[in-house]
């Protein structure tokens, strides 16, 4: 059958909004992911063309003092040699001193005018820029180790001219070794510069790709809001599952990615360009990929989701991105180390709303809590369709993700569907009469052991398989090697991504 030109259209814009949500934010993550790449790359050649540049002025330094002994008398006593080559050294260490204070302050310098990356402080790695004094104050210290250090190779390497032989002959070999050094790290510099150029440029270029990603990820968002308030009952599932797993991938970047999104926020586009009257310089609309205006489109995309009783599809999108070779930040790039400390005090019920807890910690909180319902209603609605194989792997990433006790609270918690309202994801499963999802729920972590030994690990659950024959059905042998077979792919996904 032929469909007219008007039935064709009919399914278009939610097919293009769908579209543009779940593509436009695949390339938003992977442009932050490459971002943070480049710019950990940038950082790290910046550091070594520092290293090359002292290196070589220390080199200079000395071959300009060993021509100076090189030009005293062949026939120089040895003894006033020796003591000639100690008082070179002494003099080469103290321009080096010098060299060594200059560039301490040459850091300082750089540091009150240009930002400055942070590294983490269990393991040393750039993890976003610095921002408060405190920040600035570890960052610079890297600096100052990186000084130190070169510079005690540095004078390590001057001391040489006490170990060669004396005489014309081995001031110069000495000096062709010398030329060697300087030859090498004038060839380390060139390498090193060009690299950091092109880092320096991809950056740019990944940063410019990932706010023109995001504008088209609000422009849907904005169209899929107008459509919604409209019809609030009208939205497609296809639409509501692009929604879902824009807002996931949206959420792993804020929560993750610091060091991607880290300097962005000038590089956003002003509401209102190219339109503004003259009265209205000087107060120009805020930027669209700033912190605030990203969280209020994820706003927006979550109130959409919760309205429509559909917020367990964020968790299970969050779920994709770790488990699939396409899914978001989480599995790209790191750990989820930013959103552990929170998800752990959600864990132990301690209150968002709390002062301490809320100093400059307010997004990430917002983020978390929308997470965490996420993951919640996603576990209760595998639970109520009886799903226990998705049910653990969700509980298997909420482990991963904050631990033991956060993935318990969310086993323990009520959804707040209006369906459901209350209900955990093991009173669902009981009263849907899904006797396998009930008993893996309530045996998890355990789910080995449930499956071997149903009778031991019941408890108050009398699931209708277990008839207390020994052998089991075909079936049943079937599913319980699927199960097990698919958590441990899980469990190794989640594990190669920690790494």
């Amino acid at each position: 059958m032929t469909l007219a030109l008007p039935e064709l259209l009919a399914g278009s814009p939610e097919q293009f909004m769908a579209s543009v949500l779940t593509g436009q934010a695949q390339r938003y993550c992977a442009a932050l992911s490459h971002r943070q790449t480049r710019l950990v790359a940038v950082d790290r050649f910046y550091r070594d063309i520092m290293a090359y540049q002292w290196r070589l002025d220390a080199i200079a330094s000395q071959m300009r003092i060993l021509d100076s002994i090189g030009s005293t008398d062949a026939d120089l006593a040895l003894e006033d040699e020796e003591s000639q080559r100690q008082s070179a050294l002494t003099d080469c260490l103290a321009e080096i001193d010098a060299q060594h204070s200059a560039a301490l302050d040459a850091l300082q310098e750089r540091a009150a005018s240009y930002a400055l990356c942070s590294p983490a402080a269990a393991t040393g790695c750039v993890e976003g820029l610095a921002t408060g004094e405190t920040e600035r104050q570890s960052a610079i210290e890297v600096f100052h180790r990186l000084a130190k250090d070169t510079y005690e190779e540095i004078r390590e390497g001057a001391r040489e001219i006490l170990q060669v032989s004396l005489g014309n002959a081995g001031l110069q070999k000495f000096r062709a070794a010398l030329e060697h050094r300087q030859d090498f790290w004038h060839s380390q510099m060139e390498d090193t510069w060009t690299a950091w150029q092109e880092a320096t440029q991809a950056m740019h270029r990944a940063g410019d790709e990932a706010v023109d990603a995001w504008g088209q990820v609000a422009g849907a968002v904005d169209q899929v809001l107008q459509r919604w308030q409209l019809d609030p009952e009208g939205l497609h599932p296809t639409t509501l599952q692009a929604l879902a797993t824009a807002a996931a991938r949206s959420m792993e970047a804020e929560l993750v990615n610091t060091l991607g999104l880290s300097g962005l926020a000038e590089l956003g586009i002003h509401e209102g360009d190219g339109v503004l009257s003259d009265d209205k310089v000087g107060t120009r609309p805020r930027i669209i990929f700033s912190s605030d205006a990203r969280l209020a489109i994820l706003a927006d995309m979550i109130d959409i989701l919760r309205s429509m009783q559909a917020l367990h599809l964020l968790g299970e999108a969050l779920l994709v991105g770790v488990t699939t070779s396409s899914g978001g930040l989480i599995s790209a790039s790191c750990t989820p180390q930013a959103c552990a400390a929170l998800l752990n005090d959600i864990a132990k019920d301690v209150d968002p709303s709390d002062a301490v807890n809320r100093t400059s910690m307010q997004a990430p909180w917002l983020l978390v809590d929308w997470l965490s319902d996420g993951l919640i209603e996603a576990v209760c609605e595998a639970a109520r369709v009886g799903d226990p194989l998705r049910a653990c792997a969700l509980l298997e990433l909420c482990r991963w993700l904050g631990g033991i006790d956060f993935a318990n609270k969310v086993r323990e918690s009520g959804s707040r569907a209006k369906a459901r309202r209350g209900s955990s994801p093991l009173q669902l499963a009981v009263a849907s009469g899904h006797d396998r999802a009930a008993l893996l729920l309530n045996c998890w972590p355990h789910v080995e052991d449930a499956d071997w030994n149903r009778e031991n690990n019941v408890g108050s659950i009398q699931p209708s398989w277990s008839d207390g024959q020994v052998a089991d059905s075909p079936t049943d042998a079937g599913k319980r090697r699927k199960l097990r077979a698919a958590l441990f792919a899980v469990r190794k996904r989640l594990s190669a991504a920690a790494m």
